[in-house]
C-alpha cells in the first residue's frame, strides 16, 4: 500500500486500542471463474476482507479482542505518506499463539474479519 505504518488503532465501543505493531492484509477475491458448457465465464464475488494484526500485550489494561464479537470495531491504519486504510465491522476469527523472546514485550496475533474496507 504505502511506505510503512505511521499509526494503527482499533476502535471498539469508543475505546481506542493502540499497540498494533504489524498488519498483514488477507487476499480479497473480486470474482470467480465458472465453467459452463460454452467455456469459462467470470462471475462477481462478494468481497470479504481480512487482516492479521500483531498486538503488543501491555502490562496493564490488556484489550480483550473477543469484545469485538458483540460489538464490531473499526481498524484505522495510517501510513507514512498520508494514505489511510480503514476496516469496518471488524470481528475476531482466530487468535494465534503469543510470542516473546525474553527481551521485548509479549506479542499476540489476531486474524480479523471486516465487512468493508476503504482506502483514502
Amino acid at each position: 500500500m504505502a511506505n510503512g505504518i505511521a499509526k494503527a488503532e482499533l476502535i471498539c465501543d469508543g475505546e481506542k486500542i493502540t499497540g498494533i505493531v504489524s498488519i498483514d492484509d488477507a487476499e480479497v477475491e473480486h470474482g470467480v471463474k465458472q465453467s459452463t458448457i460454452e467455456g469459462g465465464i467470470w462471475c462477481e464475488a462478494t468481497s470479504e476482507y481480512g487482516v492479521s494484526v500483531e498486538y503488543v500485550i501491555p502490562t496493564v489494561s490488556r484489550f480483550d479482542f473477543l469484545k469485538l464479537k458483540k460489538s464490531p470495531g473499526t481498524l484505522i491504519i495510517r501510513y507514512h505518506g498520508g494514505k489511510t486504510r480503514t476496516y469496518f465491522g471488524v470481528q475476531p476469527i482466530k487468535e494465534s499463539a503469543s510470542k516473546t523472546d525474553g527481551k521485548s514485550a509479549k506479542v499476540e496475533t489476531w486474524e480479523l474479519f471486516a465487512t468493508d474496507r476503504k482506502d483514502s
